[in-house]
């Protein structure tokens, strides 16, 4: 006979570390050596950390890492100011002061190049 419910086929155990993490974890205090830290600041070492976050989540080792990849690509490329790929707005970097270079629109750049020209 299945379980029936707001928790279907989870396991209570599962639900117990679930809620501990979930509270605990952010209490948790690590006293890590110098070593240990340049360690976990590598970023092979979280990138594996985070597969395994996800593969926790989605019990699948493929889809763990086509969403690790999206997140990557998300990160390091669509959401990166100093990419050239990125699709955030130059003029919305500057205004927000993330960026120290000027934001020049395609006009001023375009009447710029012309008054060299003559």
């Amino acid at each position: 006979m299945e379980p029936v419910g707001i928790f279907g086929n989870i396991e209570p155990l599962s639900i117990l570390f679930f809620i501990v993490v979930q509270i605990g974890g952010r209490y948790l205090k690590l006293d890590l050596t110098p070593a240990q830290q340049k360690l976990i600041n590598n970023s092979i070492f979280q990138s594996i950390i985070l597969i395994s976050i996800i593969y926790m989540s989605t019990k699948n080792f493929t889809n763990s890492i086509v969403i690790v990849i999206v997140i990557y690509i998300c990160i390091h490329i669509l959401f990166n100011e100093n990419h050239k790929y990125n699709i955030l707005s130059r003029k919305w970097l500057y205004d927000e002061k993330i960026i120290d270079t000027e934001y020049n629109n395609i006009k001023d750049i375009y009447i710029k190049n012309i008054k060299n020209i003559e």
